[in-house]
């Protein structure tokens, strides 16, 4: 999961997302996984991209 969302930024589709120290600028972190806010290296976007990693999980709205 971690590496499927670390091929490209979500906003402009660019990539791949370096995973670095100085790009991981926050962390969720969530029961045995979360995620984390990498911010994209290309000088045209500086999007902050959320990345899960671990385990997730979604719960959809039953009304």
């Amino acid at each position: 999961m971690l590496l499927k969302s670390l091929q490209s930024c979500q906003s402009f589709k660019l990539g791949p997302l370096p995973l670095t120290l100085d790009n991981v600028v926050d962390e969720l972190q969530k029961c045995f996984g979360g995620y984390l806010y990498v911010v994209c290296l290309n000088v045209e976007c500086g999007a902050v991209n959320r990345v899960p990693y671990g385990t997730t999980h979604h719960r959809d709205a039953l009304f």
